[in-house]
């Protein structure tokens, strides 16, 4: 019978060909072969475990490992959970992770110990918690342990360990998880979404309980009303407000008629949601309503990004929140320089010299972007402060090196020191 198992086992192998890691044939899947494995059961056990052994030492991805986790998944027996769990740790084969995950969430609660060392190894590591998550969420019922481990995760430093684990607390739906998930509504915005989703679907035949959670915790109610028309208003008001704000420079007409539409897409889909939000929570809206709204929502958001590929820092220098903002900063430097230079002087030649060393160049309230990619920008801001005019060079993006951000410091400096003279 081994000699079948081994054979079989080569079968698994057909896809581990370079013509096929080339894209030059198609993958097939064995399915027969794994079927006929999974039948023998505890039987080819042995040999799969030897070949994922190999597998793991030689850290490479291979079509027949996700194939061997899967038969594991069908065979269930508890030899082979061990060896499962050393896949999660896989980071060079998504298919086998993945597969690993699904096989493990078969056993049920009988993983859980394995699971519970595998944490103790990484600690508070966010991904690994994540990944123990994952197969919780593929057990097909819930009972004591499993309830008492998502509750566990509750607590984690993570705040999206948090978020998941509220969010599989409310699949299972058990009632014992409403203390814990009342105690999440105080926690970040993205664990209090999941917990109050949560909450509502173990709670749908109590919808007053719900709403007296709701109410102890200001989500609902007067105060929490006012701060929602607060929220939309000031959201719209900044669409009306900023809609005829003009950027000066290169490409101003497209820019110009592409930023209210930036604007715009950002804001009200921030306010729809904010309102889908509370109308679901005050039982004005059902969850499929709600969802409606927040497909729209999200819609307009993705409208945003698009504006913002397209025209990059030239949008997105208002949005303090957005990506631009958190590139990486390679150098700031800020100067004093005494005289009576105007302002918008010392602007229009700062501009000029950027367009000539090659940069595009757009201006908006004080700041001068100069891009020359996509990671390599230049922002200049021009400021008066105690008699002084100061300026404040930042570099940004992934495409300075060391020797050219000296080189860059050095003839900027010098061009606005001429200036000052």
């Amino acid at each position: 019978m081994n000699g079948e198992a081994e054979e079989l086992i080569n079968a698994l192998k057909v896809n581990d060909r370079i013509e096929v890691y080339e894209g030059r044939e198609e993958a097939v899947e064995p399915a027969e072969a794994m079927d006929k494995l999974a039948k023998m059961g505890r039987e080819a056990l042995p040999a799969l475990l030897r070949e994922l052994e190999k597998y793991l030492k030689e850290g490479l991805a291979r079509y027949y490992a996700e194939y061997i986790a899967r038969i594991l998944g069908e065979i269930r027996c508890p030899e082979s959970i061990s060896a499962l769990v050393k896949i999660l740790d896989v980071d060079w084969d998504d298919y086998a992770v993945e597969a690993a995950i699904s096989s493990l969430g078969r056993f049920g609660e009988d993983v859980l110990d394995e699971l519970y060392r595998y944490l103790d190894e990484h600690g508070e590591d966010e991904l690994s918690a994540i990944t123990v998550l994952d197969v919780i969420n593929e057990f097909e019922g819930a009972g004591d342990r499993t309830v008492n481990a998502l509750i566990g995760f509750l607590s984690h430093e993570s705040e999206n360990v948090r978020a998941y684990a509220a969010r599989s607390l409310g699949r299972f739906g058990d009632k014992r998880c409403v203390e814990y998930l009342e105690d999440l509504l105080d926690d970040v915005e993205i664990v209090v979404d999941e917990a109050k989703l949560s909450l509502r679907f173990i709670l749908e035949d109590s919808p007053y309980e719900y709403r007296s959670i709701l109410l102890r915790k200001g989500l609902i109610g007067e105060r929490r009303a006012k701060e929602v028309l607060r929220e939309v208003s000031d959201r719209l008001k900044s669409v009306i407000d900023q809609y005829s704000e003009e950027f000066e420079g290169d490409d101003v007409y497209e820019v110009n008629r592409a930023f209210p539409r930036y604007l715009a897409s950002k804001n009200l889909a921030k306010a729809f949601k904010e309102l889908a939000e509370y109308a679901f929570d005050e039982f004005v809206l059902d969850y499929e309503g709600y969802k409606a709204i927040v497909n729209i929502a999200d819609r307009l958001d993705e409208k945003g990004k698009m504006i913002e590929e397209e025209f990059g820092d030239l949008i997105t220098i208002l949005d303090v929140n957005s990506e631009f903002w958190r590139q990486k900063v390679c150098k700031v430097e800020k100067r004093g320089f005494k005289g009576s230079y105007p302002i918008a002087e010392v602007e229009n030649e700062v501009v000029k010299w950027l367009r000539e060393d090659g940069a595009k160049v757009a201006k908006y309230r004080g700041f001068i972007v100069g891009r020359y990619s996509d990671e390599k920008i230049v922002i200049v801001q021009v400021f008066e402060l105690e008699g002084e005019v100061n300026v404040e060079l930042r570099l940004h993006g992934e495409d300075w090196n060391e020797e050219e951000i000296g080189d860059y410091c050095r003839d900027f400096w010098e061009f606005v020191e001429k200036l000052s003279r």
